[in-house]
């Protein structure tokens, strides 16, 4: 396993300084950001890349239907491995069924739609280079069955994709269907994991949103998701217990290890970037490290 952090100025910083280290850059598909963080470790971009259960990949960021060959020309030379898809939760396609709908019929529903959107990618790269990540609504909101494990069993054998574990999306997953977290994710394909995305998750609480606030973060954001658990933060104690867990389950080889662990946390463009306490970074980073490369940190 390879050790990847969102690429921002301070974790450049601190790589350049060697007061910390990765193994590999996580980025999106900008070309700029690639090209800077190449500069520093190999650098792979994570795609803007949606399914939406309409028989089509929509690029998020330009809100239409993926060029592929754009696509393909801005990662030539990254070191990205996998066309990852998202599921949207919320998908005008899903509308049909009902949102709390959790039967048989309604997982297949939703399974079917989505293997569609999902075979696009398939018949363009082969399924070993096409990845499905797992998903939650932000609020609670969207189809419930999109968020069962047995819907990705499904998707993931139907059309012979790896699985994308974003370790924070499936607890607050778990919390929105009531269930316990380690068991929940213990249910996924983890037998299939290709990637997996590691957070820390907030409640953005008036504590926190002082502290934002602080940092220069825009009022609109921050009301945003305001009262509501975020992930995509620094870890909390709380977080680093739970990562314990499962790296031990990746370690023992109860799960697949994937080629990389990534730590979402900072980024580039508006927001992110301010977001990347360097204070954080330099204390979590080798951390993460070695509980990803499984040795211990020098006292």
């Amino acid at each position: 396993m390879k050790l990847a952090v969102n690429y921002s100025e301070a974790m450049a910083t601190l790589v350049r300084n060697g007061e910390a280290d990765v193994d590999v850059f996580k980025c999106p598909a900008w070309p700029d950001a690639l090209a800077k963080a190449s500069d520093l470790r190999p650098a792979y971009a994570h795609l803007p890349l949606t399914i939406r259960a309409d028989g089509k990949v929509t690029n998020s960021e330009a809100k239409t239907e993926v060029d592929w060959d754009a696509l393909d020309a801005v990662i030539a030379g990254s070191q990205t491995r996998h066309i990852n898809l998202h599921p949207d939760i919320n998908a005008p396609g899903l509308q049909h069924i009902p949102a709390d709908g959790t039967d048989t019929e309604h997982i297949e529903q939703v399974a079917d739609l989505m293997i569609d959107c999902v075979m696009v990618a398939v018949d363009r790269y082969g399924a070993d280079k096409v990845t499905v990540e797992n998903i939650y609504g932000l609020r609670g909101e969207g189809r419930r069955a999109m968020m069962l494990p047995e819907t990705m069993h499904r998707i993931l054998d139907a059309t012979g994709a790896g699985f994308l574990l974003d370790l924070s999306h499936a607890q607050l997953a778990a919390e929105q269907l009531g269930v316990d977290p380690k068991a929940y994710i213990d249910a996924l394909p983890v037998q299939r994991l290709q990637e997996m995305h590691v957070t820390g998750i907030r409640l953005f609480d008036a504590d926190f949103c002082a502290h934002l606030a602080s940092l220069g973060i825009p009022d609109t954001f921050i009301d945003r998701f305001r009262g509501i658990r975020l992930d995509h933060m620094a870890f909390t104690d709380a977080d680093w217990d739970f990562l314990a867990w499962a790296f031990q389950r990746l370690h023992n080889n109860e799960w697949q290890q994937p080629w990389v662990v990534s730590m979402e946390y900072g980024g580039v463009g508006p927001v992110w970037e301010d977001m990347a306490e360097i204070d954080l970074l330099r204390v979590q980073i080798p951390r993460l490290y070695s509980l990803v490369h499984g040795v211990p940190i020098e006292a």
